[in-house]
C-alpha cells in the first residue's frame, strides 16, 4: 500500500540549524528513494522554501505552507485542522511542540531531553517546566518515537513514561559528496570547534584547556558555528586567558567557509556534555579530520573506536588529547583512516530508509504499536 506521509519541515530555518539540517538531509533522501508513496511537506512562516523548493519539483512531493509557527497557540488550531483535510497516513513532527489535539498517526523525533538531564543550563524555571511539559505529550501521544541514537534511545525510555516500547533508533547520516581522501595532511596549525555555543556545548572548559597548552607550541584553536550572544562565556574565558591572539571565534561561517575551515584544520575537537547524536563529529571524520570527543551521551557511541575520548569534565583530560593530536602524526594518520572507515556505516539514505519503515510499521499496525 503506498503510503501517503505529511513531513513538518518548518524546522528548516537558522532557528534550528541541527534538526532543520537533519530534517532538511532525511526528506532529500525520502524523495530521492524509491519508497512506495508520497510526501507531503509543511512549511511556515519561519523557513523559506528555498531549500524544499527542487523537492517539489518532484512526482511524489507537494508542499503546502503553514501560517502558524512551531510552538504557537495558532499552531494549536492550525495544523490538527490541516491534518483533517490533507488526511495522511502517517503524521511525522519533527520538533517535540506537538498540538494537543492531533489527529490521527503520528510519529515524533526526539532528539535529545537536555532540560531534562541539564537543568541547570535552563535558568528559567517556568520554560524548563514548559518544554518538559510538551516533550512529555508528545512522548504520550505519539504512535511512535525516533531517536537518532541508542544512548537518547535509552534516556527517552527512562525519563518518559508513556515511551516504553515505541521508541526506534534511526542514526543520522553524512552527504556522501563531503567524504574526502585520507591522504591528506594538511598541517596549518590549528585545531578547530563547529557547533553552536549553548551551555551544554562545554567551550569555557575547551578554552580552559586550550590554555594548558604549552605557550611556545605554535598552535591556535578556531571555534565555528552558530552563536548565540546569550552564552558569551567562552569569549570571556580566551579574554581573561590572554589567548585573543590564539582563539579564533567564527560566528556562523557560510557552508563554503566551514568547508575550508574544515580542510585547513590540524584535528577536530569536540568537548560537549550531551548530544542526542553528534553529527559535527561524523562530518569532520568525513572531512579527514583526526576526532578527539568527550566520552559522554552518544558521542562514544557515534565515534567508535575511530576517536580520542575525553573527560568532559576536567580540563586536564581535554589538553591531554589536544597534545596527543598535536604532537603525533602517526596517531593522526591513524585516526583519520579509521575515521573515514567509521563514516561509511552513515548515510542519509540509511536515515530516510529507516525512518520510512517506521512510518510503514505504524501504519500497518493501526496506530500505536
Amino acid at each position: 500500500m503506498a503510503l501517503h506521509v505529511a513531513i513538518d519541515c518548518r524546522v528548516v530555518s537558522p532557528h534550528f540549524p541541527g534538526i532543520g539540517r537533519a530534517t532538511l538531509e532525511t526528506v532529500q533522501a525520502l524523495a530521492q528513494s524509491n519508497v512506495d508513496g508520497r510526501m507531503t511537506l509543511l512549511y511556515g512562516p519561519g523557513n523559506a522554501p528555498e531549500p524544499l523548493a527542487s523537492l517539489g519539483a518532484l512526482k511524489p512531493v507537494d508542499l503546502v505552507h503553514m501560517s502558524s509557527s512551531l510552538r504557537s497557540a495558532q499552531d494549536q488550531i492550525e495544523l490538527p485542522r490541516l491534518l483533517r483535510r490533507l488526511r495522511p497516513d502517517v503524521y511525522h513532527a519533527t520538533y517535540y511542540a506537538l498540538p494537543l489535539a492531533v489527529p490521527g498517526r503520528v510519529v515524533v523525533t526526539i532528539y535529545d531531553l537536555i532540560p531534562r538531564l541539564f537543568p541547570q543550563y535552563w535558568p528559567n524555571p517556568l520554560v524548563r517546566h514548559v518544554i518538559n511539559l510538551w516533550t512529555a505529550q508528545a512522548a504520550r501521544r505519539a504512535d511512535a518515537i525516533i531517536a537518532s541514537s541508542a544512548s537518547t534511545g535509552k534516556d527517552i525510555a527512562r525519563l518518559l513514561p508513556g515511551a516504553a516500547g515505541k521508541t526506534h533508533v534511526v542514526p543520522l547520516g553524512v552527504n556522501p559528496k563531503r567524504v574526502k581522501s585520507g591522504s591528506r595532511e594538511p598541517g596549518q596549525g590549528y585545531l578547530l570547534y563547529v557547533g553552536s555555543n549553548k551551555p551544554h556545548k562545554n567551550l569555557p572548559r575547551l578554552v580552559g584547556a586550550f590554555a594548558r597548552l604549552p605557550r611556545d607550541r605554535e598552535i591556535r584553536l578556531v571555534i565555528a558555528g552558530a552563536w548565540d550572544d546569550r552564552y558569551p562565556e567562552s569569549k570571556q574565558a580566551a579574554r581573561r586567558l590572554g589567548l585573543d591572539d590564539r582563539i579564533t571565534f567564527e560566528h556562523r561561517p557560510s557552508e563554503q567557509r566551514l568547508d575550508a575551515l574544515y580542510q585547513g584544520a590540524l584535528a577536530f575537537v569536540f568537548p560537549s556534555l550531551y548530544e542526542g547524536f553528534g553529527l559535527p563529529v561524523l562530518e569532520a571524520m568525513a572531512a579527514s579530520l583526526p576526532v578527539a570527543t568527550s566520552d559522554r551521551g552518544s558521542l562514544a557511541e557515534v565515534a567508535g573506536d575511530a576517536a580520542l575520548v575525553f573527560d568532559p569534565t576536567r580540563e586536564e583530560s581535554i589538553c591531554a588529547c589536544m597534545e596527543r593530536l598535536f604532537g603525533d602524526g602517526d596517531l593522526r594518520a591513524d585516526l583519520r583512516a579509521r575515521g573515514l572507515e567509521q563514516v561509511r556505516r552513515y548515510s542519509w539514505s540509511h536515515t530516510a530508509s529507516g525512518t520510512w519503515q517506521v512510518y510503514e510499521r505504524i501504519a500497518a499496525s493501526g496506530g500505536r504499536e
